[in-house]
């Protein structure tokens, strides 16, 4: 019988508690991961830049949210985007955006998916759900 592996998860954040109901929302849905946080916008750039070279895999999945500082999360997705080694690589934008033109550039990237961040705890675990069905499409199985 194998092991499974843990998924690795970059997720690119500022705000703590955020960070915390994203993990707590993993643990809800039984996500085995490891996850690599990244608070900033040239934090994540240095990161997604370094994805795939030696030492520093793809993550398997990116939650990303849009609004950082230092960086936006639009330049930091089109940087991932542009990294040749992580282009299967799903991303989930998460924002407070409601703006469409947001919603719309993001989505026009492969692999794409725009999420509003929840309100309530309830659908903030949901988000464990949903990264469980992109994995699970983004493996094939």
């Amino acid at each position: 019988m194998s092991t499974p592996t843990a998924v690795q998860i970059l997720i690119a954040e500022d705000d703590p508690g955020d960070y915390r109901l994203l993990c707590e929302a993993l643990n809800e849905s039984n996500v085995m991961c490891e996850v690599q946080l990244v608070t900033d916008g040239e934090q994540a750039l240095r990161t997604v830049r370094l994805a795939g070279q030696t030492g520093h895999p793809c993550p398997d999945i990116f939650l990303l949210d849009i609004h950082l500082p230092r960086v936006d999360g639009l330049a930091v997705l089109r940087a991932f985007r542009a990294n040749e080694n992580c282009t299967q690589t799903p991303v989930l934008i998460l924002s407070t955006s409601l703006s469409p033109a947001d919603q719309a550039w993001a989505e026009s990237f492969e692999r794409v998916q725009f999420l509003q961040k929840p309100v309530t705890l309830d659908e903030f675990l949901q988000i464990g759900q949903t990264v469980k069905r992109v994995l699970f499409r983004a493996k094939g199985a």
